[in-house]
């Protein structure tokens, strides 16, 4: 299965994604920064929480590697089905299965790391903004992450959950737009949920707890389907 998984990697050249995912983390942090401002220059009194930053840094680099994920996953699964030059590669004596189960690894671990380096990188950035022209009500604590180190957990895992669900949509419509046009859906339908103004990490958790259960099972449902019956997927 590695080696597997090396192979699609060097195949796709992956290593030249990493450009894409800093230019996304980095769009994050101009909307981190525009926040900032709006607030500091309307409302100078009334400045956000690091609790409020913290869970929005999460919840931004969630969305945002949500569809990144999604788009990875058109490239090395759903566009292989749809332009048929995956016939190429179940010629090989390798099982069918073993190559899917790569290639959606390749995909949650895409995300997971992508997720946990955003949060880590645009954190240390409004910490950095802060101590410069006071951005922020209050002084950082690192409280702020070990007492919510499992919401962290939680939208990471969650990001790589999620990163299937485009997978799922994109093998039954065999269509690249679908598998992206998913990605976008999930995450405008989380919005209600995780977000909003009086939002908190604490009181994020058992609304994102539902929202990661019910979206583990119905990813796991529909990707176990698909691939239980990969032998028999006419290509």
């Amino acid at each position: 299965m590695l080696q597997i998984i090396k192979l699609e990697i060097k195949k796709y050249k992956l290593k030249k994604y990493i450009k894409g995912v800093f230019a996304a983390i980095f769009c994050i942090m101009a909307f981190l920064t525009m926040s900032f401002v709006d607030n500091k220059t309307r409302t100078p009194n009334d400045l956000d929480t690091w609790q409020s930053v913290v869970l929005m840094a999460n919840i931004l680099s969630t969305y945002v590697f949500l569809i990144f994920s999604s788009a990875l996953t058109a490239k090395i699964i759903i566009g292989e089905y749809k332009d048929r030059t995956i016939l190429v590669m179940f010629s090989y004596p390798v099982d069918r299965k073993k190559l899917i189960i790569a290639k959606l690894i390749i995909v949650v671990v895409f995300a997971v790391v992508c997720i946990l380096i955003s949060d880590m990188l645009c954190i240390s950035y409004a910490v950095i903004l802060d101590s410069i022209i006071d951005v922020v009500a209050g002084n950082f604590s690192f409280s702020y992450i070990s007492d919510a180190y499992l919401i962290f957990l939680g939208f990471i895992s969650a990001g790589g959950v999620l990163a299937l669900l485009p997978f799922a949509v994109g093998m039954r419509k065999k269509s690249v737009p679908s598998t992206v046009l998913t990605a976008v859906v999930v995450s405008a339908l989380m919005q209600p949920v995780l977000g909003g103004k009086y939002a908190t990490l604490r009181g994020t958790v058992v609304k994102f707890i539902v929202v990661a259960l019910v979206s583990f099972g119905a990813a796991a449902y529909t990707v176990m389907k698909k691939i239980n019956s990969i032998d028999s997927i006419n290509v």
